[in-house]
């Protein structure tokens, strides 16, 4: 599955699977986005009539996607290169613009989506304290017209990170909501703590829907034919999760009725971190096809638990490490529960060391509610992961992710 539908991977048109960027703009002429991959343009800025991208955010979002690859082949395609694109400019230069251009960019999708074909619509756009409302009816109207809108759920520009607060104010309008995970080649999986979450107080928890891959992703950089620029945040987990869903809408022939599988993480069940959990691209494809063999193993094993502690004790968890590889992290993750404050610590013994008297090998003793140990092991046996609960007591949860078992 590659998005190409209409028989030829180096042609684009409406028939093939049609992503459409809301963002600022497209370079058409990097080489991963060119050869008329671009099929529609709209510009609110500055209404040129050529995709261009003065920014450069479009341009790597846009790649992320659906580019091809080209100018690396064999590691920079995008998620799903056979798809076509369609181009809407509705921040200028400096990565800023206004509610009702997004908005009236959106409703333009919609509004001529007869000649583009358009099935996912990606908006890595962040607004916060503004009044959203006419960028929620737009999102709202899309998704009312057959488009499904993937979200980027917002990041923190500044520390603390790791807050539960409260996620782009477009995060409550219909679309898919994404936040942003540290994927196994880059430490993880964990969640980025930059990425913007919900929160459980209250009556309803909030969260993004899902999470997926957005630290350090390497994809096009605009204005340059065929170089690449690494970003992170949320606006990259989003395209991935519309590159996905452009394959999935490729391995099901087109329909709108499919299962989006995730694994859970941290919390059981939804969550204000990571939503419904990681998206399980491979899986959730096979089901668009309706297929039933097949298999994929990342060779990571998860193991999650989740209780409570008390403050001054600490808990402790045997993991076995039964292979090591120059690739391949063991990372955990501590989260904090109850958004009170609570100041818990993370720490790993390696195999041999006892925790009542030796040093740990790794820790991790910030002040947020999110602490993660992440390294490639050099040696087999069994870890020993520490959960000290430095200041207060409540609930936590912790992931181990790695090539492992659980011991004791």
């Amino acid at each position: 599955m590659t998005g190409n539908r209409d028989g030829s991977e180096t042609t684009y048109s409406l028939n093939d699977v049609v992503i459409a960027v809301v963002d600022t703009g497209i370079d058409d002429e990097h080489i991963d986005l060119d050869g008329g991959k671009v099929i529609g343009w709209y510009d609110l800025i500055s209404q040129e009539s050529n995709p261009y991208d003065d920014n450069g955010h479009g341009t790597h979002v846009a790649s992320i996607a659906a580019g091809t690859g080209e100018g690396d082949p064999g590691i920079e395609e995008g998620y799903a290169p056979g798809a076509a694109l369609v181009g809407v400019k509705v921040l200028g230069a400096n990565g800023t613009g206004s509610i009702q251009n997004i908005a009236n960019g959106i409703n333009w999708v919609v509004d001529h989506n007869d000649t583009l074909g358009v099935e996912i619509l990606n908006l890595s756009i962040g607004a916060y304290g503004v009044d959203e409302t006419p960028v929620c009816e737009a999102i709202t109207n899309a998704v009312n017209n057959g488009i499904i809108v993937t979200i980027a759920a917002g990041n923190f520009n500044s520390a603390p990170y790791a807050q539960y607060d409260s996620l782009s104010d477009f995060s409550h309008c219909n679309g898919v909501v994404v936040g942003n995970m540290v994927d196994p080649y880059e430490g993880g999986w964990s969640p980025n703590k930059s990425s913007r979450r919900g929160t459980a107080k209250g009556t309803i928890v909030t969260g993004p829907d899902l999470i997926a891959p957005g630290t350090n992703i390497r994809a096009a950089a605009a204005n340059t034919t065929d170089g690449y620029t690494t970003m992170t945040g949320t606006s990259m987990s989003a395209p991935a999760v519309a590159g996905i869903l452009a394959l999935m809408n490729d391995a099901s022939n087109g329909s709108l009725i499919y299962t989006i599988y995730t694994e859970d993480f941290g919390k059981s069940g939804f969550d204000p971190v990571y939503g419904n959990g990681e998206i399980l691209a491979y899986d959730s494809i096979k089901e668009a096809k309706g297929a039933f063999s097949g298999s994929f193993d990342d060779f990571r094993d998860h193991l999650i638990g989740q209780t409570s502690i008390d403050e001054g004790f600490i808990h402790t968890y045997t993991i076995n490490v039964y292979h090591t590889d120059t690739n391949l992290y063991f990372a955990t993750t501590l989260l904090m529960l109850d958004e009170d404050g609570d100041d818990f610590d993370l720490y790993v013994w390696g195999p041999g060391k006892d925790p009542h008297t030796d040093a740990p090998d790794y820790s991790s003793i910030g002040t947020d509610p999110q602490e993660v140990i992440s390294f490639k092991p050099t040696s087999t046996g069994n870890d020993t992961v520490g959960i000290y609960a430095y200041s207060g007591s409540g609930q936590y949860s912790v992931d181990f992710i790695g090539q492992i078992r659980p011991e004791g």
